[in-house]
């Protein structure tokens, strides 16, 4: 993705003490809210890759994730941000896809922060992108200017869905959801903190605090090498192995300046999505 940086980067990561209601039950759950609940017993059965000790086997987690999501409609929303210590925005990305059955798909993206990612530009921008798989269209705004494009040719990588729902959600290059999914289960034991039935579904809550030997599968936006005390994660995960929801918060450096990466993805209306023309089709026809 754009918005690497260069120079050295290593990890410390962040131990919270305060702010921890980001990391509320119900964030991702398909609509519902997940009250506390007993946490499930050693006899229930568990989502694929999970068990009464939290998740243990990462890859098959993943795959079950990436099996239920193929060929459903859901939308997609993922925010990653990071902030200076003095709490400003250094960079965020805030992606919401709306991808339909027949791959039909809707990309409302936003940047910020003087090292957000250049994906649209110079941020802070904003940008929808559309397409029925015979036209690919957009909208781009930065500053007072708007700029409309369409095109049948869908060789660029930002036309297609799948750059939308796995590339640029999941931290840029080939980071895909059941790859980056896989990563972060591996390196950050988790537990089951609780589950809860909504019609018909049951939701399990896991959560996770890595050691400070932890070999943290980090966002390479960010960092590389080994990780620090403490990363923090949250997840939701429903019976058929979808992670409904994540938050990962964590403390990194670039070059020995400091700051936070939270990061939080959440998959709603699954099997429920369509996507119709935008209203400014016709403009970007013109």
């Amino acid at each position: 993705m754009a918005g690497r940086r260069s120079g050295s980067l290593a990890l410390a990561l962040l131990l919270l003490t305060a702010g921890c209601g980001g990391f509320a039950p119900g964030a991702g759950d398909g609509g519902t809210g997940l009250t506390p609940a007993p946490v499930p017993t050693a006899g229930e059965a568990y989502p694929p890759g999970i068990g009464a000790s939290g998740v243990v086997d990462p890859q098959t987690l993943a795959r079950a994730h990436e099996r239920t999501l193929e060929n459903a409609s859901y939308r997609l929303h993922s925010n990653r941000s990071t902030y200076f210590t003095n709490g400003s925005v250094r960079s965020r990305i805030d992606l919401t896809l709306h991808l339909s059955r027949d791959r039909h798909h809707r990309a409302v993206v936003r940047t910020a922060g003087p090292h957000g990612p250049v994906i649209l530009g110079r941020p802070p921008a904003s940008a929808v992108y559309w397409s029925n798989r015979s036209l690919y269209a957009s909208r781009l705004i930065r500053g007072d200017r708007t700029l409309y494009s369409v095109t049948s040719d869908a060789s660029a990588p930002v036309a297609t869905w799948s750059y939308w729902a796995g590339t640029a959600a999941f931290g840029g290059e080939s980071s895909y959801a059941a790859a980056r999914y896989a990563g972060f289960f591996r390196d950050i034991p988790t537990t089951v903190a609780g589950s809860r039935t909504r019609n018909g579904t049951t939701y399990y809550r896991l959560r996770g605090r890595g050691t400070e030997a932890t070999a943290f599968a980090a966002d390479p936006v960010d960092a590389v090498g080994p990780a620090g005390p403490g990363p923090m994660l949250r997840a939701t995960v429903s019976e058929d192995g979808l992670v409904r929801s994540l938050h990962l918060r964590y403390r990194a450096f670039d070059d020995g300046a400091e700051y936070t990466v939270d990061w939080r993805v959440r998959y709603r209306q699954v099997r429920n999505v369509t996507v119709t023309e935008p209203a400014w089709l016709d403009r970007a026809l013109e």
